[in-house]
């Protein structure tokens, strides 16, 4: 019987009486996630790169991430006239201590660079109660202070694209970031709720902004908010929402005070996004995030265990180790860590037993913050920790955790398994078969023998290469002695037969090789029938046997030949097309158009449209939508050996969250000879991917979203997707084209002119546009002939595109064109320092063909890192703004002197990168006069002057 963990819904329904108000006004809390989610991914992203480049190179540097810091006051709650930054620049910047810049790099093992920049103080107009949610259900007042402080901050002169730093180059406000601010922290002057739960009006909190705040094309949207008042962990636990790492705390206990980061339950004070924030007191000695939550942004290494039974693993600090049921990877897991509070001093300070292990169970079908009702008044969470001790003391909030809680801990528990409280049993399906015994701390981490299933589990791959049949085994669990299989062909005809047998049935004995590969002792060889047809395919049946007993019993169809004209869609409909849903709904399906229905162009041809059931031809266009709940699917027949890519001309419109985020979307698939799917990558890149919230098939997918199909009026402006066929396994390979739509919302669906086969010395030809200093790009139809093509431009921000250059080229043999960088500049409509979205759009007969957007500064982007930024404005009115940016480890002082050479204001700054502003004052505060003055900076290696002019 399997060992019980109940954790009540009715405690916790209780418990809540009195918790801090469920945030009901503004969008709604999921959409906080779909944010976070799109964050973390984008962050998986980039420590993927970093890990890559460290391989080659050592000493590659870290990816980084923008934050800007905004300080601020209130009417009842100001700051001392003579306030200066220093104490809050001394917590933000710099690799030792408890400042937030060193907490990212420890937490993320040097992959991420916390990218500080420090603005000057806001003192915002208004009292804290007129921005302050507290006690009505709602974002509109923080968003308020947020919208009031980055207007503040933007009218100062503070350029935005210097906190957008999230590309691959390293570099801020360049063509490869998002065109958004990373994230802003909000500190505030004031007593938050999290130092006073009784009395403080303003939450520690991370949101968005509906509307956001724009500087020469960058938004500012996401923020956080704190107190200057409170410990680095406060301020770590909502930079790291900012990141996207979610709450493991458990929203349905009541925390111990008001704040959310007096949490109870969840992971406790194992990690930061719970109790763990608080680390020793106040914030000071805070935890690192969990392996889970370092996991989802690429933090730690996490290796998937499929070891025999009784085989000796390893979990060292700084990594992660998944395991479940005969070593399948799925979304319900545990994960186990061990952590080195040493290697994390000054944080992980209050970490209960460390270097032990830590386990948890994830369950990865919860919602984020989230529960699951488990019947009986039972829940759990997507991620719980599995407490060694087996009191529940932790997941009922009767404490934050402790060392009994880890394995082997204050409790001994060296084993942990089916049988054992607590168990390893899943919370849908029994018993995993998943036991860790002879748990051990050691002097590098933890080690133990780990089983992963308490009987053999056999998975197989089978492909023909040629004439031979090439079947590889793994087992999972207790090992075989031995494995045979027989291969039968059960279908009419088998369109061949073995070698060996000369029949279509053979038995062979395999062997493990040193990788644990069970392979054939000898060939499969596959003697095929003469003239099989186009399409043809043979049933397989495999059945392994280890000592007369069958492990696995599985039938697979092969697929022999395909022919590389089976894409035309204008003649006969279905013909080699199959419809299909998957779902079984109906009421979206793919039609064939017999012409289109735009007629400013004379394109004469069929269209392929998936969109709901009763528009069958088009009449209705542009009043055309698709079925919610969709998911419906089109396969060709097999292609033939000679087609390397498919190029497909298409458009999308469908219900959009946000830039790249869709709630429904369509995707290219290939289908394997064995029915295997494989995602196509589309050598252009897909536009964006399906919410990983939606109720979509495609969910958390890449896909086709679209976003501007009619921006040309009723008129669609199409896009190119070249989708290689894949070059690592035998074909034949059929195209399959899925669309899948959430069940609220709909739009005009996916619509497709063209797809035409490419054979291998074309297959990477692209139709895709990059800039360079001047604007290049493929066209995929070169004839020797020039082509017109049009240069579109906008601002983001709501602007519509608008033409900005009309462009003949010749393209080269390739199909390569180019636009001299100096026209492109000159036709842009914004100012110089303006993020500007262009693209190329080209024609053909189906209509106009857009390139995606690339994005251009017309100055070439910020500059580079600079000790001493010049002033501005310059000549000045009245206060003046300039970025210094001090080296790790140095002090600066800036000394400001008048044209007769007196000296009139000095101050230090420590290391860190901030604007500062000169309000035009002299030391004793009274108004410098109109004239010359020299900004001189000293204590950073050579002296380094600046003029400026003040009017009075």
């Amino acid at each position: 019987m399997r060992p019980v963990r109940l954790t009540f819904l009715l405690l916790a329904a209780v418990l809540l009486v009195g918790a801090v108000p469920v945030r009901a006004e503004g969008p709604s809390p999921p959409e906080l996630h779909r944010q976070r989610a799109r964050q973390r991914e984008a962050l998986r992203d980039q420590a993927a790169r970093v890990d890559e480049a460290r391989r080659m190179d050592k000493s590659a540097a870290a990816g980084r991430f923008a934050v800007l810091v905004i300080p601020v006051d209130f009417t009842d709650a100001r700051l001392p006239d003579a306030w200066d930054d220093a104490e809050l620049a001394a917590r933000l910047f710099g690799d030792e201590g408890e400042t937030l810049h060193n907490y990212f790099r420890l937490a993320s093992a040097g992959r991420l660079d916390l990218d500080l920049v420090l603005a000057p103080l806001v003192r915002l107009p208004d009292t804290r109660r007129q921005y302050s949610d507290r006690d009505l259900n709602g974002f509109t007042r923080t968003r308020r202070l947020a919208t009031d402080a980055l207007t503040a901050v933007r009218e100062r002169g503070l350029p935005f694209r210097l906190v957008d730093n999230d590309g691959p180059d390293g570099r801020a406000g360049s063509g490869d970031d998002d065109g958004r601010v990373d994230g802003v922290l909000i500190l505030h002057a004031a007593p938050g709720q999290e130092n006073d739960p009784a009395d403080g009006l303003i939450q520690p909190l991370q949101f968005f902004l509906a509307e956001p705040v724009f500087d020469g094309g960058v938004a500012a949207a996401s923020y956080a908010v704190a107190s200057l008042r409170s410990g680095p962990g406060i301020w770590a636990h909502e930079t790291a929402h900012l990141l996207g790492l979610e709450d493991r705390y458990d929203p349905l206990l009541h925390p111990t005070g008001v704040s959310e980061v007096q949490s109870r339950g969840g992971l406790g004070r194992f990690s930061l996004m719970a109790s763990g924030a608080w680390g020793t007191g106040d914030g000071w000695g805070a935890a690192l995030p969990d392996a889970y939550s370092r996991a989802q942004v690429g933090w730690t290494a996490v290796r998937n265990l499929t070891v025999p039974a009784g085989g000796t693993e390893g979990v060292r600090p700084g990594e992660a180790a998944r395991v479940w049921r005969a070593g399948l990877v799925g979304p319900e897991f545990f994960l186990l860590e061990t952590r080195d509070p040493a290697a994390a001093a000054p944080f992980d300070a209050d970490l209960p037993g460390a270097g032990e292990l830590l386990a948890y169970h994830v369950d990865e079908t919860v919602p984020e913050g989230s529960w699951s009702d488990d019947g009986g008044l039972a829940y759990h969470l997507r991620v719980r920790l599995v407490e060694a001790d087996g009191d529940d003391g932790l997941a009922t909030g009767a404490d934050a955790g402790g060392p009994g809680d880890v394995f082997p801990g204050t409790s001994g528990r060296t084993t942990w398994g089916p049988g054992t409280i607590p168990s390893t049993w899943s919370y849908a399906d029994g018993s995993t078969g998943v036991t860790l015994a002879g748990i051990t701390p050691v002097a590098d981490g933890i080690e133990m023998t780990v089983t992963v299933s308490e009987e053999p589990v056999l998975d197989f791959s089978a492909a023909f290469a040629g004439d031979t049949l090439q079947l590889a085994a793994r087992a999972a669990g207790p090992p075989p002695s031995d494995l045979s299989c027989t291969v039968t062909a059960i279908s009419t005809p088998a369109w061949g037969v073995f070698a060996e047998s000369g029949t279509t049935a053979t038995t062979v004995a395999l062997a493990k090789d040193l990788d644990g590969t069970w392979r054939p002792l000898a060939p499969l060889v596959w003697n095929a029938a003469a003239g099989i047809p186009a399409a043809a395919e043979t049933r397989f049946r495999y059945r392994f046997v280890s000592g007369g007993v069958t492990l696995h019993d599985e039938i697979r169809t092969w697929l022999w030949s395909g022919d590389g004209g089976v894409l035309d869609f204008e003649a006969n409909w279905p013909g080699a097309w199959t419809v299909a849903y998957p779902d079984l709904e109906t009421g979206t399906t793919w039609h064939r158009w017999p012409a289109a229905p735009w007629a400013e162009f004379p394109f004469a041809g069929a269209v392929l449209a998936c969109v709901a059931a009763t528009h069958t031809d088009g009449a209705d266009w542009p009043a055309v939508l698709y079925g919610n709940s969709a998911h419906t699917t089109l396969t060709s027949s097999p292609l033939g050996p000679e087609v390397a890519a498919v190029r497909m001309i298409h458009g999308i419109e469908v219900e959009l969250l946000g830039p790249g985020t869709a709630m429904d979307g369509g995707r290219a698939l290939w289908v394997g000879p064995d029915g295997e799917e494989v995602a196509a990558q589309p050598a252009e890149g897909y536009d964006g991917r399906v919410d990983p919230g939606s109720r979509a098939a495609a969910h958390g997918a890449e896909a086709f979203i679209g976003g501007d199909l009619l921006a040309d009026g009723d008129v669609p402006t199409w896009r190119v997707a070249t989708l290689p066929v894949p070059a690592d396994r035998p074909g034949p390979w059929r195209l399959r084209l899925e669309f899948t739509s959430n069940t609220l919302w709909r739009a005009r669906g996916w619509y497709v002119l063209e797809l035409e086969t490419v054979a291998a010395d074309g297959a990477a030809a692209a139709y895709a546009a990059a800039w360079d200093g001047d604007l290049t790009w493929q066209w995929p139809w070169p004839d020797g002939g020039d082509v017109d093509f049009v240069l579109e431009a906008r601002v983001p921000g709501g602007a519509a595109w608008m033409p900005v250059l009309d462009v003949n080229v010749i393209p080269d043999g390739l199909g390569l064109c180019r636009a001299d960088g100096a026209a492109v500049l000159a036709a842009l409509p914004g100012g110089a320092a303006t993020r500007h979205e262009v693209r190329v759009v080209g024609r053909r007969e189906e209509g106009r063909v857009a390139t995606a957007a690339v994005a251009v500064y017309p100055d070439g982007g910020a500059p580079a890192a600079t000790v001493f930024g010049a002033p501005w404005p310059n000549p000045a009115a009245g206060e003046v703004r300039f970025l210094l940016d001090i080296p790790a480890g140095d002090e600066a002082v800036l000394k400001i002197y008048d044209v007769r050479g007196r000296l009139v204001r000095t101050a230090r700054y420590g290391a860190g990168r901030r604007f500062v502003a000169w309000d035009g004052r002299s030391a004793s505060g009274a108004r410098a006069a109109a004239g010359l003055y020299l900004l001189r900076l000293e204590g950073t290696g050579p002296v380094l002057t600046r003029k400026v002019v003040l009017l009075h």
